[in-house]
Order: structure tokens, then C-alpha cells, then sequence
């Protein structure tokens, strides 16, 4: 009886594996195409937030698809597929796979909303990428030269950085206990991908004992930035002069007087630095083909003076660019050559040399035009001219009618 029984047991178990196996397993849910699911028709009457979640379950929905790839058998594992390989052979699904690898990728289904729409509900391409990497937005929309500036370069940089971000703030030279602690907020920045925020929340405690506030980490943040944008023409600028001294080398064009100003991180002296670039090539004759018209007169004004000789002229009593820029910088007086004759008897020599040069004062007033051009285009007489300015210049107000009748002592201004 015990082994009737259990033959019995024995077969009803056998009859209820296959009924078991056909039922889906409680607590499953039933398969779906990903767009549609039975608990996405409960928000079918659409709120604000009802396209934003439409877009989201059509993006996750391409994403799935495009992961499992065309022409792949769902629910078919990796040994299974080497199952049929052992049994049919290979060559058939290498067939497969070479009409699977030249089959065209499906468009993403996305590509039906405008990009507006994608962009507005942070669903585009863009977005995507900015979601994969572990990084906070802010520190991936930096400017593009603080994004690709390498480790190597911020690590070189980082103490001059931090010693000129210091006294920007500053407004002068700053404390040694600031500069280090910009420098430990620039690394933050940088090599840790922090945030202002984060950094004012989390780090401040590392502010201790200077006097940079939480409050200033934006201003540190921008500076940061300007640095990275200026260290960038900086490169640019040496660039620039690198290569109108390689084409005029065999001219004899000298560009010292530019390469102090290169080596700065100010926008102005590179500005000035590049300007004295052109004109030290199109007084030495070195054009482009793009040069325009004024390039090119000014290119033949430069030839009509060194072919009279008005160059020669100005050198025999007149400083050099470079000397005038050596001095300027060292603040040191540098005395111009002497003369073996004076300059109205070196004057007669070149007169007659040129269409207009048929007296002696116009030989001096062409010397003297000669060097105010060429000295006026030296980038460290321009910086002197700029701190000279911003000393003495004043601004002076008078009061007019209008203003008399409308401010008075309760007015904001």
C-alpha cells in the first residue's frame, strides 16, 4: 500500500510539473512591449507632468531595445546558443551574425519630437552624456578651456594660479595663508570636480586660519575660468610669434621686445603682444595672402622707408625697440647711441632719396614718424602708457539743469 501510494504521489507530481511549468509563476507580471504597460494607463488623463513622462518611457523603451540588438531571440541564453552550435553547426549562425552586423541600427525613436521639446524636459543627446559621467553639470559646461586643460598643465600652473587669483581678490598682493588657501579650493575645483556649494557645505573647515569667506568660492570659481581662458592665448600668443620669427628669420626680424608681454597672463599685453607681431611682419615685408589693404599699404610705407634709407637714419641717433622695452621693464634709463654727426648733418645725406624727402627738415620728420610708429606698437611703451593714463586721469562732473531740477537730497543717486 505505502508503494502503491507513492506511485500514486509519484504521478501526480509528474502530471502537475508540466501544468506548473505551462502557469506563469505567481508575482510575475506579463510581458510587455516596455511603452504601454497596464500601470501606465492610470495617469491617462495627462498633468503637467504627463508628456515629460511619456518622452521618459519612450527614451527607456529605445534604450532597451537598441541594447538587445536586431535579430536576437529573446529568452535565449549564451549556452543554449552553444547547445545549437555544437548540434547545426557554425556556419549558420555566422551568416547570422554577419546579416545582424550589416543591418542597419534603427533610428531612436526620439528623433519624432522637436529638439526643443528634448531639450526642454532634459531628454537629448546632450543630457544623456552629461548623466553618464559622474561629474556635476556645472563642472562639465565649464569653458572649453577649463575643460580640456590637463592634469600635467593645472599641476604646473596651479602655484602662479593660485598666487594671481589671490590677489585679484585682494586688490594687491595678498597673504601667504590666502594663497594657500585658494590654491587648496582651486584643487577642489580641478582634481576633485567640486562644486561651490558643496565645497562652502563640506570643506570650509579647510578655510581655517585665512581669510578667504565662503562667500568669495564663486569669485574663486570665475577666476578659475579667466585663468584657463587667458593661459589658453597665452599659448596662442607664443604660438603667433613662434611662427612670424621662423618666416622671418632669414630678414633679420628681431621680437624681443614682444616676448615679455607673451609670457604674461593678461589679456591686454597679449592683445598688445600680437599687434606688435603684425606690424613687425609688415614692416619686414612678410604678408599672407589674406592680407587685406591697409596690411599692404602699410607693408609699402614700411618699404618706401627702408629703401630711403629713413631707417638707417633713425638708428644712428635712437634707441631700438627692444632697448626701450628693457628699460621700461627694469625701470632702468637706457641712453641712446651718440651720434658721430648731428642728426640735421646726417639729415643731408638722405635727401633726394625718396619721392618726398627733398629737404632736411623732411628727413627728420620722417625719421621722427619713423620711430613714433614703430615705437607706439612695442607692447611694454603701451602698458606704460596705460598705468600713466589710469594715474593721472581724472573725471570731472558739473552739474546741468535737468539734473539740478530732478536730483535733490532725497534721490537714490
Amino acid at each position: 500500500v505505502a508503494s502503491a501510494k507513492g506511485s500514486d504521489d509519484d504521478d501526480s507530481d509528474d502530471d502537475a510539473a508540466p501544468a506548473a511549468a505551462a502557469a506563469p509563476a505567481a508575482g510575475t507580471a506579463p510581458k510587455t512591449d516596455g511603452l504601454f504597460d497596464e500601470d501606465d494607463f492610470d495617469d491617462f488623463i495627462e498633468d503637467d507632468l504627463g508628456i515629460q513622462q511619456a518622452l521618459k518611457r519612450e527614451h527607456e523603451a529605445s534604450i532597451r531595445r537598441a541594447g538587445d540588438g536586431p535579430g536576437r531571440a529573446e529568452g535565449v541564453s549564451q549556452m543554449q546558443m552553444m547547445d545549437m552550435v555544437d548540434i547545426f553547426g557554425a556556419e549558420g549562425f555566422e551568416d547570422d551574425e554577419d546579416a545582424i552586423v550589416a543591418a542597419k541600427p534603427k533610428q531612436s525613436s526620439l528623433s519624432r519630437f522637436e529638439p526643443t521639446l528634448l531639450k526642454e524636459h532634459y531628454i537629448s543627446t546632450d543630457d544623456e552624456k552629461i548623466r553618464k559621467r559622474d561629474i556635476p553639470e556645472r563642472m562639465q559646461l565649464r569653458s572649453i578651456a577649463a575643460i580640456r586643460r590637463t592634469r600635467v598643465a593645472f599641476e604646473r600652473d596651479v602655484d602662479a594660479e593660485a598666487a594671481w587669483v589671490a590677489n585679484k581678490l585682494r586688490r594687491g598682493a595678498a597673504l601667504p595663508a590666502t594663497v594657500d588657501a585658494v590654491k587648496r579650493v582651486l584643487q577642489y575645483y580641478n582634481e576633485e570636480a567640486l562644486e561651490p556649494p558643496f565645497v562652502a557645505a563640506y570643506r570650509r573647515d579647510y578655510l581655517v586660519g585665512s581669510d578667504v569667506t565662503p562667500g568669495e568660492l564663486w569669485a574663486i570659481y570665475e577666476h578659475d575660468q579667466e585663468w584657463a581662458n587667458l593661459s589658453k592665448r597665452r599659448r596662442d600668443t607664443k604660438k603667433f610669434l613662434r611662427t612670424v620669427y621662423d618666416a622671418g628669420r632669414d630678414e633679420g626680424v628681431s621680437l624681443a621686445a614682444g616676448k615679455t608681454a607673451a609670457s604674461t597672463i593678461d589679456d591686454a599685453a597679449h592683445a598688445d603682444c600680437r599687434e606688435f607681431v603684425r606690424k613687425t611682419a609688415l614692416r619686414h615685408g612678410i604678408l599672407t595672402a589674406a592680407a587685406k589693404r591697409p596690411q599692404r599699404r602699410e607693408a609699402a610705407y614700411w618699404a618706401a622707408m627702408r629703401s630711403a634709407g629713413i631707417e638707417a637714419y633713425a638708428r644712428k641717433w635712437a634707441c631700438s625697440p627692444a632697448s626701450v622695452a628693457a628699460s621700461l621693464e627694469d625701470e632702468k634709463l637706457s641712453v641712446p647711441p651718440t651720434p658721430s654727426e648731428y642728426p640735421d648733418m646726417l639729415a643731408l645725406d638722405y635727401v633726394g632719396a625718396h619721392k618726398g624727402l627733398d629737404t632736411e627738415a623732411k628727413v627728420r620728420d620722417a625719421g621722427r614718424q619713423f620711430l613714433a610708429r614703430e615705437l607706439a606698437h612695442v607692447p611694454a611703451v603701451r602698458a606704460a602708457a596705460r598705468r600713466e593714463f589710469r594715474r593721472l586721469a581724472a573725471v570731472t562732473t558739473r552739474p546741468t539743469e535737468k539734473g539740478r531740477a530732478k536730483i535733490d537730497a532725497i534721490h537714490e543717486y
